[in-house]
């Protein structure tokens, strides 16, 4: 009984450790025009603001998300109303469908002033693919992150490793090294959109930045459920408590 009784303690600690909530951002798209930012210690404008863009069905696990248009950005996008603070480790997430190859870059997030931090496909990135480019960081190629079908992205910067990895729904798929510590701060994040670019053409959903570094394990077990706990209960990892 006690074996029974320390394994279940050992189980509740790894799920909750597991579905811990992104400390700055984390955007589920379920209403407009204001987006709620679930962190645990949200940054920026809440609810965040959308301009041109819509919400709609067809998202993470069936729910909203945000539809984008694949027009200028200056006019489509949500302003976070948070200045991208890159100083150490952090780790983005987000789902993404429908993006589309050609030869137009679209752009799903970035902030102009943090070193041109920005997430785009096509271009440089290659058709079906993403690339996290700028912020004092080597780019990050997501091969394969753009092509159809909804996909859960991570990148994570580890500073204490000096390794910046991508994954698609929970599985590594590059990674690259980084010599320095970035040290940035920029002028806006907006997400579906960078500066006056060609922004979301498709849907993205379930934003996540967190400002620290995830494991893979921690990866792996989040990259598909929903972590608002007190959203919809039918998709959270403690469907008992709610």
């Amino acid at each position: 009984m006690k074996k029974l009784f320390l394994s279940f303690l050992s189980l509740a600690f790894t799920i909750t450790s597991y579905s811990q909530l992104p400390e700055l951002i984390y955007y589920q798209f379920e209403n407009s025009p204001g987006v709620i930012n679930y962190a645990s210690a949200p940054v920026g404008l809440n609810p965040a603001t959308i301009t041109g863009q819509t919400v709609g069905t067809g998202g993470f696990l069936g729910s909203n998300g945000l539809i984008g248009l694949g027009t200028p950005s200056a006019n489509n996008n949500v302003n976070t109303g948070w200045n991208t603070r890159i100083n150490g480790s952090f780790t983005l997430a987000f789902w993404v469908n429908n993006s589309g190859p050609g030869t137009t870059l679209y752009y799903i997030f970035g902030d102009g002033g943090a070193s041109n931090f920005r997430c785009f496909t096509n271009g440089v990135a290659g058709a079906n693919n993403w690339m996290l480019r700028g912020a004092g960081l080597p780019d990050l190629l997501v091969s394969g992150g753009a092509s159809s079908g909804g996909k859960m992205i991570h990148a994570v910067y580890d500073a204490s490793s000096g390794t910046y990895t991508s994954y698609i729904d929970g599985v590594q798929n590059t990674q690259v090294t980084v010599p320095t510590t970035p040290n940035q701060t920029g002028t806006g994040l907006t997400i579906g959109g960078y500066n006056n670019s060609s922004g979301l053409s498709g849907m993205i959903d379930e934003f996540r930045w967190y400002n620290r570094a995830l494991t893979q394990t921690e990866i792996t077990a989040t990259y598909d459920i929903d972590l608002n706990f007190s959203g919809n209960c039918t998709k959270c990892i403690y469907k008992s408590q709610c």
